[in-house]
């Protein structure tokens, strides 16, 4: 979208899928939609880190990233997710919830996110050990 590739600065689109039963009771986006990120760390061999971008093109706390550390013959490939203040996104889903529903909301997010970056790391693992 703009600035050069995987360089700090730069701002991506991201094409998203959530299926119908990611947090049944939750009004979260259910099917295709897109959000635009900006990347905020990129050291080559090392780590990726991109911020998600609200409405406006802010950066918010919502911060992905992977990261690289050495090991015996080869290396660890860790998927980080990390969220100091609640999104755009986040506000508009909870905005109607009372604080248990939150709480619930939250212990549920938490699960399908932990859930979701391994499933991430899986799939990368498998595309890099068939070359």
């Amino acid at each position: 979208m703009s600035g050069e590739p995987a360089t700090v600065g730069a701002v991506f689109r991201g094409e998203n899928l959530r299926p119908r039963n990611v947090v049944e009771w939750a009004p979260v986006v259910r099917g295709v939609w897109s959000t635009e990120s900006e990347v905020i760390a990129a050291e080559p061999g090392r780590a990726f880190r991109w911020a998600m971008r609200d409405s406006a093109g802010r950066a918010q706390q919502s911060v992905w990233s992977y990261e690289i550390e050495p090991a015996d013959g080869g290396c660890v490939l860790v998927h980080h997710f990390r969220m100091d203040a609640p999104t755009e996104g986040i506000k508009g889903i909870t905005a109607e919830m009372d604080e248990a529903e939150k709480r619930k909301f939250f212990v549920d997010w938490s699960a399908k996110l932990a859930k979701d970056l391994q499933v991430t790391l899986q799939r990368i693992k498998a595309v890099i050990e068939q070359k």
